[in-house]
């Protein structure tokens, strides 16, 4: 954590920039390049352009002028002549026309030509006036005299006025002389040398921008490059389990990034030490088997429990360590895990190097990467020892016990009938209690003897075809007597139904619990019995009225020695061993019970017992 705080401080105060940022200068520098480049160019080209358009229109008022004082010339020839043609005055006159018209058009946006082409355009009209005198035939004042107005003037001098008025000074002035063409020439050539300037600056620019660009290729090569390689050098020698190259230099994100490897392979270490240091230190054997059953790895530890170095296991088969009477269930086991990819407990039984057997618990997991399981084994050949010692203290202390209290129970008997002579009232109650006092002690000893049995595996199971009203009738008859004695009424909600299981486990099962339910509830109290089939197993339920159980303890009620409140074993009778048998005996059956209870509002004790079909594929 130190290391990592130390790291984000040096870099937060680092004070050259990061990577980010130096791609982000060497991105800027070719780019605001670019912008200068393009923007010269765009000005350049917007000023050329204008120049042209300049020198254009200049160029085209200049021939429309020139245009309309040919043909003002060529009407003056026309008209000098006695009997001009009529035909070529109207298409001179028409041209005329039309290149003033033109002229107007280009002079436009001038006021000052446009109001010289304007007075031209008057002098059109009295023009074509006296044009159109002509055509017309007035040949007498043609030659003579023209009106115009309220006096009279010669037609040639006329003419002569109009033509004057046409072609006007200023006019003349709009038409360009050589001084203005060759004006116009060192424009244009200006303008050639403009566009030769602009060619020259493109490609000076495109030289520029490529040699910009390799050079911010050659500074990002030259100072990644070779640390992107120690990075990828140092992720492949990271995942080998390898020393790291040196730490790289510099300040920005990939220094970090190599800081962060260098911290993470010694987290790696440190977890590696901390996880041998386990491994050989460790009590139980831990070992790695492959898909042949063989030990490819193996802790100290098995020196101490079986004798063996490890080095002496390591390609040998674990089953050939397990002994003989268990090694078919220990190698059925291992499968099983590989195959289902679970994690499973078991218990056998391996052989020391020195013939010795030693009690093992396994406890094995299919690794997820490939096929070996890990598996660590547990001695617990101190438990088992134990459990075979309690196992032989109870038989012997249950048969010590059971032979006595036999024989007191028929003392008691032959004193309760009289055989030996009458008893006092007193008498026959302090013998009464007695024999209720050694009947409890042979039901312990009797359940105790059962649950050992059941444990040990010697409990056998008679399955035979039973009908299921006779077993709970038997059951009944059982509690019929203890029920009428504390008002209890039992009512029985089952079908005449056959099933196959063992009577004579079921009544058992069946006289706990209704017992139990007898007990427990209160005086004139109902316990109803139930059992309905199903197509795949038979539900028997026993219900009561009763105080109920906590919710806390309902799956510790089949515990052995388990009561709801203490004072129940004084106060109500009983070991505290019946409800640890019923589940065993409905287990040995295949099948599973539960209680379901709320406090003061009774409880039920559900058990099923699947068909025969069930069963055998559940075995």
């Amino acid at each position: 954590m130190s290391t990592s705080s130390s790291i984000a401080s040096t870099w937060n105060v680092s004070s050259k920039p990061s990577l980010f940022q130096k791609a982000l200068i060497l991105v800027a520098i070719p780019l605001v390049f670019e912008i200068l480049f393009v923007g010269t160019l765009a000005q350049l080209h917007s000023h050329t352009r204008a120049e042209i358009a300049r020198i254009d229109h200049r160029r085209q008022v200049s021939d429309a002028t020139n245009a309309l004082l040919l043909e003002l010339f060529e009407i003056g020839i026309l008209t000098k002549s006695d009997s001009p043609a009529v035909e070529d005055l109207q298409k001179t006159l028409d041209r005329l026309t039309s290149s003033v018209d033109r002229l107007a058009g280009l002079v436009k946006e001038n006021p000052e030509q446009a109001q010289v082409v304007a007075a031209t355009r008057q002098g059109l009209v009295r023009l074509t006036w006296l044009l159109e005198g002509y055509r017309a035939g007035r040949t007498n004042a043609f030659k003579s005299q023209v009106w115009m107005g309220d006096h009279s003037e010669n037609f040639s001098e006329a003419r002569r006025k109009t033509l004057f008025h046409m072609a006007s000074p200023e006019l003349m002035t709009m038409a360009q002389d050589a001084e203005q063409q060759e004006l116009e020439s060192a424009q244009e050539l200006e303008i050639a040398n403009t566009r030769w300037l602009v060619k020259v600056i493109l490609a000076v620019g495109l030289l520029l921008s490529a040699a910009i660009s390799l050079f911010s290729v050659w500074m990002i090569s030259r100072g990644l490059t070779n640390r992107l390689k120690t990075m990828s050098d140092n992720a492949w020698r990271l995942a080998s389990s390898m020393p790291l190259n040196p730490v790289v230099s510099g300040h920005d994100e990939i220094a970090y990034l190599d800081l962060v490897f260098h911290n993470m392979q010694d987290a790696l270490n440190e977890s590696n030490r901390r996880e041998h240091a386990l491994l050989e230190n460790a009590v139980d054997i831990i070992c790695s088997i492959d898909s042949s059953d063989n030990f490819t790895a193996i802790n100290p530890a098995v020196f101490q429990m079986l004798g063996y170095e490890p080095h002496e296991l390591l390609g040998r088969s674990c089953l050939s360590l397990v002994a003989e009477d268990d090694r078919s269930y220990a190698e059925r086991m291992l499968s099983q895990i590989r195959m289902e990819s679970t994690s499973t407990t078991f218990e056998s039984r391996m052989v020391t190097k020195n013939g010795s057997f030693v009690d093992v618990l396994w406890s094995a997991q299919r690794s997820e990467n490939d096929s070996n399981m890990i598996s660590i084994i547990h001695d617990i050949s101190e438990e088992r020892d134990a459990e075979r010692m309690k196992q032989e203290v109870i038989k012997m202390v249950t048969h010590d016990l059971k032979t006595p209290l036999t024989t007191i129970r028929i003392f008691l008997e032959m004193l309760e009938v009289g055989a030996l002579g009458s008893l006092s009232p007193s008498g026959r109650e302090l013998v009464g209690s007695a024999d209720r006092s050694a009947e409890r002690m042979l039901t312990l000893i009797g359940d105790l003897l059962d649950i050992e049995k059941i444990k040990a595996g010697m409990m056998t199971v008679s399955l035979e075809q039973a009908q299921l009203s006779d077993v709970i009738s038997e059951a009944y008859q059982s509690v019929a007597a203890l029920a009428e004695q504390r008002h209890i009424r039992i009512d029985i909600r089952a079908n005449n139904v056959s099933w196959v299981l063992d009577s004579r486990l079921i009544v058992r099962v069946l006289v706990n619990l209704m017992a139990n339910a007898i007990k427990f509830s209160p005086a004139n109290g109902l316990i109803v019995v139930t059992a309905e089939p199903t197509p795949k197993a038979l539900q028997i339920s026993v219900s009561d009225n009763g105080r109920g159980i906590p919710a806390d303890l309902l799956h510790s009620i089949f515990e052995p020695f388990q009561q709801v409140q203490i004072s129940d074993a004084k106060q109500k009778g009983g070991s505290g061993l019946g409800l640890a048998i019923c589940k065993a005996l409905v287990e040995l059956h295949g099948g599973t019970i539960e209680a379901r209870s709320e406090e003061m509002k009774g409880s039920t004790f559900i058990f099923t017992l699947p068909r025969a079909g069930a069963r055998d594929a559940r075995n």
